[in-house]
């Protein structure tokens, strides 16, 4: 009897565990949906003069200065192109940053960038995509 008890509650929590794993593709799948937009839609900006002329003047020439690719050691945890969208305010905050795939490698570039304080962009919000191999 305490075996089938068992039986029971083990065949109930596996599928309990299947349900939480679909459920957790389907936000994973979302997740990607909503980053694959937001990176088209920053393509698309850095096809502009404007995107273009702040990445090279101000973008470029800050961040390699300061380094903050390198902040927070990101380059050494595992996993490779990690894409990132930084949402630059119209102050120059980088008040957010998405990107794909999900884990400590994105966390430790979220944090990085979250927060810097650049010129203000030509438009806003203007967003700044990267890859980090």
């Amino acid at each position: 009897m305490k075996f089938m008890k068992f039986g029971t509650y083990l065949i109930l929590c596996l599928m309990l565990a299947s349900c939480a794993t679909k459920q957790e593709k389907a936000a994973i799948a979302e997740l990607k949906l909503k980053h694959d937009e937001i990176w088209a839609l920053s393509k698309e900006q850095s096809k502009t003069e404007e995107f273009y002329n702040y990445l090279n003047d101000i973008f470029l020439p800050i961040t390699n200065k300061f380094r903050l690719d390198l902040r927070g050691n990101c380059y050494r945890l595992p996993g490779r192109n990690t894409r990132l969208v930084l949402h630059i305010a119209e102050n120059g905050l980088i008040e957010k940053v998405s990107g794909w795939p999900e884990g400590k490698r994105l966390n430790c570039y979220k944090k990085s960038f979250i927060g810097i304080v650049l010129p203000p962009p030509p438009f806003s919000p203007l967003l700044m995509n990267m890859t980090f191999e």
